[in-house]
């Protein structure tokens, strides 16, 4: 069978904020075809391809009249269904606005994409950002039907339809270029590609989680009157408070005033200062940055906020 170049159909990549270059889809998720959505793609002959910015679909050039048939399918438009795993565990504690079953699922298609400034591309998501906005409650048959085969529920579903079909350059345009026999096959290659479906490109974007960074002093820290200070004074932290640790030991913790976003590089530099004789001088130049590991929520009765918790000893 002959192969000729493949053509670009549609791709969607995944960007996020917690992640120094923005990319996320080959580092924290994993994309799997739906079953029925696998046996159109077999039966189209496209082809899938992953990346470490998300998926891609291409078509065969030498069989442009295949696609064709199947761009030009209206009651059954050609669409592909993609659910995303998280292969980092840690991917819901650092990512924001996603909704989880019971209460729903995220579900993004391509019908209702928003151009995304530069031509050609769009974003899936309703707002900025994935929110709750894009979450549709699990009784919605889309969901339903998604949920009922799969062992595992997914983080979201990504459906993407086939775009509509472009249109020839004239006769004349095309016996512009010249009148060589090379150049009459090159025109005739052209002419038929321009056939093809326009291609899009997607994009979908999640933010980062903002918690409250909650600091322990743990240790002889008490005569030093410690704060936690911004030196860029973008950031406030609250005074330091008593506290008690689950051994029972007593112990200080210092708050940020508002939830602040937590990276996989953070850029903060936070510092601890304090006061040493009859002066104020810097205890830690440079303090340690929220991360995961330490999340936990507190009970509603202290605000039910989220909450990132760093250890210092002394």
């Amino acid at each position: 069978m002959e192969i000729g170049p493949y053509l670009p159909l549609f791709d969607f990549e995944v960007e996020h904020a917690f992640f120094p270059d923005g990319r996320c889809a080959a580092n924290a998720l994993r994309f799997v075809l739906t079953p029925e959505s696998a046996q159109r793609l077999q039966r189209s002959g496209f082809v899938t391809r992953a990346s470490d910015t998300g998926v891609a679909v291409f078509a065969d050039s030498a069989r442009m009249e295949v696609l064709r048939m199947i761009a030009g399918e209206a009651e059954e438009p050609f669409r592909l269904t993609w659910l995303a795993h998280a292969v980092d565990p840690e991917f819901g504690r650092y990512t924001a606005g996603l909704v989880y079953p019971p209460e729903g699922l995220p579900v993004f298609d391509s019908e209702s994409a928003v151009a995304d400034g530069t031509p050609g591309r769009w974003r899936l998501q309703r707002e900025a950002y994935v929110s709750a906005a894009d979450a549709l409650a699990v009784d919605d048959e889309r969901v339903a039907g998604v949920l009922a085969k799969q062992p595992v529920a997914p983080l979201f579903a990504v459906t993407l339809r086939l775009g509509a079909m472009g249109h020839a350059g004239s006769d004349a345009e095309v016996h512009a270029a010249g009148t060589s026999a090379a150049t009459t096959a090159q025109g005739a290659r052209t002419r038929d590609t321009d056939l093809a479906p326009q291609p899009r490109h997607y994009v979908l974007r999640f933010a980062t989680r903002e918690v409250v960074w909650k600091y322990w002093l743990i240790g002889a820290w008490r005569d030093a009157e410690p704060q936690v200070v911004d030196p860029d004074g973008a950031t406030t932290f609250l005074q330091a408070q008593e506290a008690t640790l689950p051994d029972g030991r007593s112990a200080l913790t210092i708050r940020s005033a508002d939830p602040i976003a937590i990276f996989r590089r953070s850029p903060y530099r936070f510092q601890l200062r304090g006061r040493v004789g009859s002066g104020e001088r810097v205890l830690v130049k440079r303090l340690p940055v929220a991360g995961t590991a330490q999340l936990l929520r507190e009970p509603r009765a202290l605000g039910g906020c989220l909450v990132s918790e760093i250890y210092l000893h002394r």
